[in-house]
Order: C-alpha cells, then structure tokens, then sequence
C-alpha cells in the first residue's frame, strides 16, 4: 500500500469499525426500538417513531458518508500502484456502506411520509379518530402495519454497512 502506512492503517480500523456501528445503530432500531412502539397508542407511537427517525436522519448519513470515503481514500491508495484486488474490495466496501442513503429514498421515503404526517396530525384530528371505535381501531392497524414496514425496510437497509464492514474487514487481515 503506497504513502503513508500510518494513516492507512488508521483509515482501516476507522472505515471498517464506522461501517460495523454504522450496521448496529441502524439494526438495532429494527430489533430493539421499533418492535416496541405499537405497544403506544397510535398517535404516541408515531410521535415516539418521528423522535427517533430525526436522531437516526442526523447521525446515520454523516456514519455513512465517512465510511464511504475513508473506504474510496484506502481503494484510491491500492489502486494506485498496480491492479491490486484490495483497491477493488475497497472500493465496494464504500459502496456499501454508503448504501443506506439511496436505499432510504428509494424505498422508504413513502413510509417514512406516512409516519410522519400520522405523527405531525393535529390534537384534534387525534381526538376525534380517538372518539371513534371504528377509525381508532383502523388507525391503530395502519399504523402497526407502517411500523412493521418500516422495521423490514430499514433491517434491509443495515445490510449495506453490514457487508462494508465485512468486505473492509476481510481486506484488513489479508483475506482479499
């Protein structure tokens, strides 16, 4: 690996271990954080789901992008000497990591809307659902099934950085 050996090794363990935290922080949110909300009522459970996904839109794409370029720094340095595999690797190891943002506006952003505006409705709109045994009934439905895709979605969505950790870990102890 060509310039210096330091901060190569550094852009390693930082690109590797951003894109695995990366993979848990999302993961999690599936496993641990969502499954748990329609235990709410609706229009809590959406509020509870709109505090999350703000902390998740601010933290993940910075994790994400810092993986990506750290892994395109280290494809950049392998590639630079000769065809070396382990630039190549690299470089998909960033595209993976970095994989959450596309994914997320690609498939999530129309459930990502429907949570929100359920979760933005007025007091009143939610009192007046709330008075209603029938549409209290089908909003608590809608909204337990727009969990549940959003826990798959973004469960999809962590597999991205799961296997950039993998690819950059496996280049890392010389498997690629």
């Amino acid at each position: 690996m060509p310039g210096n050996d330091t901060i190569n090794k550094l852009a390693t363990v930082l690109a590797v271990s951003g894109s695995a935290y990366l993979a848990g922080f999302t993961s999690s949110l599936s496993v641990l954080a969502v499954p748990v909300l329609p235990l709410a009522p609706p229009s809590l459970a959406t509020k509870q789901w709109a505090g999350i996904y703000t902390r998740g839109a601010a933290l993940g794409p910075p994790m994400g992008l810092s993986s990506l370029f750290l892994f395109a720094y280290l494809a950049l340095a392998h590639s630079a000497s000769k065809a070396d595999p382990k630039g190549l690797a690299f470089a998909l190891a960033g595209l993976c990591a970095g994989a959450n943002m596309p994914w997320t506006l690609l498939t999530m952003l129309p459930t990502n809307s429907a949570l929100q505006a359920i979760a933005n409705e007025p007091a009143a709109t939610t009192a007046e659902i709330e008075k209603d045994a029938v549409r209290r009934e089908r909003r608590a439905q809608e909204v337990k099934r727009l969990l549940g895709k959003w826990s798959r979605l973004n469960a999809v969505r962590s597999v991205g950085p799961t296997l950039g950790a993998l690819l950059g870990g496996a280049v890392a102890v010389d498997l690629i």
